[in-house]
């Protein structure tokens, strides 16, 4: 159960975020990473053998994970190492990025 204060902070964050719900993914990503957000066709032969191995990669996830007991994943920080380590082994060049500010967030994959 949240404590009053835990109430307010959480109504505050929605709050904040919610204009941030209207903004293109293709403007979003470019500002804060310094990265530019190509359209995934797939039609185009490069952009679904690249889903396929991503696809490849996630079920390799998933059957890493499974061989963990859950209670000892936190779900976030603690999962990227297995889908780093599945898309490399797919031969993608997947890292860790860092914001404009060289703070780390989350996967990407490179190409």
């Amino acid at each position: 159960m949240k404590n009053k204060r835990e109430a307010q902070l959480e109504k505050i964050l929605v709050q904040m975020i919610q204009p941030l719900k209207k903004i293109p993914f293709e403007l979003v990503i470019p500002s804060l990473f310094e990265v530019s957000v190509k359209k995934f066709d797939l039609k185009n032969s490069d952009n679904k053998k690249t889903l396929d191995k991503m696809a490849k990669a996630m079920s390799c996830v998933c059957k890493n994970i499974q061989k963990k007991l859950l209670k000892e994943l936190v779900l976030g920080n603690d999962i990227e190492e297995y889908v780093i380590k599945a898309l490399k082994a797919e031969k993608l060049n997947a890292s860790t990025p860092k914001t404009k500010q060289g703070k780390i967030t989350g996967i990407q994959i490179l190409r």
